[in-house]
């Protein structure tokens, strides 16, 4: 599945074999009133992609509105946060990121016209009425098409439409949302600092070198229809691996993150025990074969961005008074649930409910 998340490469590797007893495993109705954080982003993408595995354009906007009702029956206030224009020192990797859409899109033609010409040899099969060879023929197109299903469903355009169909759906719900003027992950990250928000759920690692105070991700493979949730404290951290919050920064980066790759054969074990033992990205490549680990020239020139970018205090005008909810638009919410949903009526009128019993006045 080829969604791109943006942050530290191998991060959560690291905290789990450093750190284990500070990941806590817990589920959403944990956080009965809390205000949480969502990054919308992240979500879209992942949404989209189980819209297009399933061929239904629109189930994207049902799975949120699952996902919000799930925190709104724990009584819990998401607020949706926007990503605007993506900072300069992440060209690079947004470069990276078209380069390998043309290339799984070259990949998808390539295998189409294979498709195309298998299915021509099944037709003179059927003319020949050769059995053996149609069999043969039709487990080919069937094993291609699925292969084929798969590279094009991975390949996931978050479209304006896409944004502001959520949006409309948010402001029908009555539930606050945020658009930003740049990314997503420091003005998120600065929201839970000042206490805007208790938790920000995402999937991005960045958020702890941004020092996110609290960050919630999904656990991964959980077998579990309601699934597990990881919850990661950037303090408690920290203290557990013994950095300062400098080292632990350079340690993300030297990891690999969004502005800066990965160096050659320097993987995230090493990347710790050498942070660890120098303090610093500069003292450790005093320490190490620049020509064996392809250290490029303006190396250190992306480490000033990333600190940078990492270090940044994002200012904003929001008060806790506007994140709140209030009631949601009934009669829109019908529309909505006609055009976009699946659920049945009774279904409907739970949520509905719900709704009711939850919303305050405005």
């Amino acid at each position: 599945m080829y969604i791109y998340v943006m942050g530290v490469k191998n991060l959560s590797k690291i905290l789990k074999k450093f750190c284990p007893d500070h990941i806590k495993r817990t589920k959403l109705d944990k956080y009965s009133n809390a205000i949480i954080g969502i990054d919308a982003s992240i979500f879209l993408y992942k949404n989209i992609y189980v819209s297009n595995m399933y061929n239904k354009p629109n189930h994207y906007l049902q799975l949120f509105f699952k996902q919000i009702m799930d925190m709104i029956e724990r009584n819990i206030t998401p607020i949706y946060i926007f990503d605007g224009q993506a900072p300069i020192a992440k060209e690079d990797e947004l470069l990276k990121r078209t380069e390998s859409r043309s290339q799984r899109s070259s990949e998808i033609e390539r295998q189409t016209n294979e498709l195309d010409i298998i299915q021509q040899l099944l037709l003179e099969a059927k003319k020949q009425k050769d059995q053996d060879k149609i069999y043969e023929l039709r487990a080919d197109i069937t094993h291609k098409k699925n292969k084929l299903k798969k590279k094009q469903d991975a390949i996931i355009h978050v479209t304006d439409t896409h944004k502001s169909n959520l949006k409309k759906l948010l402001t029908i719900l009555s539930i606050p949302y945020i658009q930003g003027y740049e990314e997503t992950d420091p003005l998120t990250a600065q929201l839970c600092k000042d206490n805007l928000l208790d938790f920000v759920m995402s999937e991005d690692m960045d958020y702890l070198p941004l020092q996110c105070p609290k960050l919630i991700r999904t656990e991964r493979n959980s077998a579990d229809e309601e699934k597990w949730l990881l919850e990661y404290d950037y303090k408690d951290i920290i203290q557990s691996l013994g950095l300062s919050e400098t080292e632990f920064t350079d340690l993300c980066i030297l990891c690999g993150c969004d502005y800066v790759e990965q160096l050659y054969k320097i993987g995230p074990l090493t990347s710790i025990k050498l942070i660890k033992e120098h303090k610093s990205i500069e003292n450790v490549l005093q320490h190490i074969d620049k020509d064996k680990h392809n250290v490029p020239e303006n190396y250190m020139e992306k480490v000033h961005r990333a600190r940078e970018c990492f270090a940044k205090t994002y200012t904003h005008r929001i008060k806790k008074e506007m994140l709140c909810r209030y009631t949601p638009n009934y009669d829109k919410l019908q529309l909505f649930f006609d055009r976009f949903c699946t659920f049945g009526t009774y279904i409907q009128t739970q949520y509905i409910q719900t709704l009711k019993q939850t919303s305050q006045s405005s």
